[in-house]
């Protein structure tokens, strides 16, 4: 659907806007490993193996929509590498800017990260406050 959709937008160029909130999940479990039916508790320890969920910033920036004005989030739950990852995440999929939050407090701040700097939010309205500072900085990109 998201190819769908940032190729359907294509045409919009620096004017489109991704703002790509927190995959609900990094891991799945895949079909042909489900049950058929209800697990029986008599059965045991259960053992399940996870996939991991692939990234499709990437190909979005690179394939789909490479001048679109990009967004992602990054969520941790340790404060101590939060500014490092969402920093890796900004090079490694070249967006332009990350909302990095940290689960215990993701309600009051945030960090907008750019590659010009980062943007502390927080306050009561975090999410409108947050609205402006991305429509800013996507005012500036497309001014350039």
């Amino acid at each position: 659907m998201l190819q769908m959709i940032a190729i359907s937008m294509r045409s919009l160029r620096h004017h489109a806007m991704f703002y790509l909130a927190a995959a609900v999940s990094d891991f799945y479990v895949p079909w042909k490993s489900m049950a058929e039916h209800k697990i029986q508790s008599a059965s045991g320890p259960l053992d399940m193996r996870l996939m991991q969920v692939p990234k499709m910033i990437s190909i979005l920036r690179k394939e789909w929509a490479p001048t679109a004005f990009c967004i992602s989030f990054k969520l941790e739950t340790d404060s101590k590498i939060l500014l490092d990852k969402a920093g890796m995440a900004l090079k490694k999929f070249q967006v332009h800017a990350v909302v990095a939050n940290e689960l215990l407090t993701r309600k009051e701040k945030v960090m907008v990260v750019t590659s010009n700097g980062n943007i502390s939010v927080s306050g009561t309205s975090l999410r409108l406050v947050l609205m402006w500072k991305i429509l800013w900085l996507n005012s500036l990109w497309a001014d350039t």
